[in-house]
């Protein structure tokens, strides 16, 4: 590398090619390469720093780094069409208005990476599509192509702003968009909103306005997903207190009581069995509601032994814990894991918010995945 020079430990590196400066950017074990367009020294650097530092972000944030571009989103767009359109699906007329509006979206935004095209870019390519023919053809005296209309009507660019949302819709629900809904359905103003609605119908999943918000709740949907899947290995919540227990008999158990205070219960305390109890439980534990209940009430009414009244089987936790985990703790372990599960996952909650719902044409979407949130003998249902 010519002319290189290092920042960051190393981490960031600018150099010459060909003329023209580079930045190269080492981070999680991968590496970034971009052109600085300039060949100044001074600038080169500018850039390459304001470009490693937003990297960085975009890695704190959990976000790609590298990033899809939105001429490639395009190209995979238009390739889902056209099998549909194979299939029956999308009607010839459609795809043709599709493959001749995408080329002006790659020519205005197409190197432009996917997470970042925003209202911006929407406001200012009606600008730009409304004198396209004008500036590229009218002006320089050249015949306009067939079919083409100097001045687009209204409706026209409505449309194709439409399209590409659309595209903007259809990258989301391959990657991201899936990690946005979850966030989205454990916000508590979307379920004050919803709530009625959520009820009878599938969810009305709105987009909000602006794009910061939506990576938001992407963020936060990923850190959701990735605590509720990952629930076996969340640490046992430390701010308990167990007390009894140490042979491996110890750990049987029937069924999981709360304590007492007088004639109400004592969410502080579980009988685990009559050799072992927790104390300390802290109660915001019990704020994470799953269909109706805390996640906690869900672990102590499927962690028992229980015989089904019709055909007689036995649901023992203890056979699942013994035979399968090789762990005889694994109930009371559980029940330590989703205290942290569910403060971490309120923590997560109550950091975001958001009041900005985009409520013009929200669609109804299938569950895009089943939502790990009820135990059974066997843990998450």
């Amino acid at each position: 590398m010519d002319d290189a020079r290092y920042f960051d430990e190393g981490k960031l590196v600018v150099f010459k090619r060909n003329r023209i400066y580079q930045h190269r950017s080492f981070l999680n074990g991968t590496y970034v390469w971009r052109t600085l367009k300039t060949s100044t020294l001074e600038e080169a650097i500018t850039r390459a720093q304001k470009a490693h530092y937003y990297l960085l972000a975009q890695q704190e944030q959990g976000l790609p780094i590298k990033a899809t571009l939105f001429r490639d989103v395009i190209d995979e767009y238009v390739a889902s069409r056209e099998k549909s359109a194979s299939q029956g699906k999308t009607k010839p007329g459609m795809l043709r208005q599709i493959k001749r509006v995408v080329k002006f979206w790659r020519e205005y935004a197409g190197s432009k990476r996917i997470h970042d095209i925003g209202d911006a870019e929407f406001s200012d390519y009606v600008e730009l599509r409304r004198d396209y023919y004008t500036n590229l053809y009218f002006k320089l005296g050249k015949p306009l192509p067939h079919n083409a209309k100097l001045h687009p009507a209204d409706k026209t660019l409505q449309w194709e702003v439409m399209l590409g949302k659309a595209i903007i819709k259809w990258a989301h629900a391959k990657g991201l968009r899936g990690y946005y809904v979850y966030g989205l359905l454990h916000s508590p103003d979307y379920l004050e909103r919803f709530g009625d609605n959520l009820g009878k119908e599938l969810p009305r999943v709105p987009l909000v306005k602006s794009t910061k918000e939506f990576w938001a709740f992407s963020k936060a949907g990923r850190e959701l997903a990735d605590l509720h899947i990952n629930y076996e290995k969340v640490p046992m919540h430390a701010g308990v207190k167990v007390i009894g227990g140490g042979k491996p008999g110890d750990y049987r158990v029937e069924k999981m009581r709360y304590g007492k205070a007088g004639k109400d219960r004592n969410l502080s305390t579980l009988h685990y069995n009559e050799r072992i109890a927790v104390t300390g439980i802290p109660l915001e534990a019990y704020e994470y509601v799953v269909n109706g209940k805390p996640a906690l009430d869900w672990v102590v009414e499927r962690q028992c032994v229980r015989t089904d009244k019709d055909s007689g089987i036995v649901n023992d936790a203890n056979d699942w814990a013994i035979e399968t985990m090789k762990n005889p703790k694994y109930p009371l372990e559980l029940f330590l894991r989703i205290i942290t599960v569910s403060i971490e996952t309120m923590n997560i909650i109550k950091a975001y918010q958001s009041s900005n719902f985009w409520n013009q044409r929200s669609c109804r979407l299938k569950p895009l995945f089943i939502s790990p949130v009820k135990f059974g003998s066997r843990g998450w249902l």
